[in-house]
């Protein structure tokens, strides 16, 4: 289920209206273990850190665990100064950094000639469809991918599925895709 709220003004949304719309995608769920993919600190603007740290206190407050494993691709992990700044109050232990090397498991693969067809003839390596392996860990009741959804010039749409193929992928995935992009 995919959570949407506009601004009604000039001014942006609120934080509280932020929240309320976080507490109304929580609604009618009961969670043990929650995963949290917000973009890293080059997506500060975002609101990424403002909606992963009210998720966070929801979250705790309701007795579950919460992990938070920013969406770093292959930038360098969040910096304590850079989690305070994005994130506020949460503590900079509890963020994960993937690391696309060896954190990531093989969930599939884009065939060559889909590309091939995509790019016009342009790209016609197969890329394959890795992960970071939390995103596959059947422990957790829901994994969030928080922050404005936005066109990226690499393929995808900025914190949506790009979070999650790019940003907590795998070295063939970010590496062809941002080849791609620039074809």
């Amino acid at each position: 289920m995919s959570q949407f709220i506009y601004e009604k003004g000039d001014q942006g949304l609120s934080e509280q209206e932020i929240r309320d719309a976080l507490l109304e995608s929580l609604e009618g769920r009961t969670l043990r273990k929650v995963l949290i993919l917000p973009p890293d600190f080059t997506r500060f603007y975002s609101n990424g850190g403002l909606i992963t740290n009210l998720y966070y206190h929801i979250l705790k407050d309701r007795g579950c665990q919460v992990d938070i494993m920013p969406a770093l691709g292959t930038h360098a992990p969040v910096s304590r100064e850079e989690a305070e700044m994005m994130f506020g109050d949460i503590p900079h232990e509890e963020l994960i950094p993937h690391n696309w090397r060896t954190d990531v498991v093989k969930i599939g693969e884009v065939p060559g000639d889909f590309l091939a067809e995509k790019t016009g003839g342009l790209w016609t390596e197969s890329v394959e469809v890795e992960v970071n392996k939390r995103l596959m860990d059947p422990s957790y009741d829901l994994i969030l991918s928080v922050g404005q959804v936005v066109p990226h010039v690499i393929v995808g749409m900025g914190n949506h599925a790009k979070n999650l193929f790019v940003g907590a992928g795998g070295s063939d995935m970010i590496s062809k895709s941002h080849m791609i992009g620039a074809i």
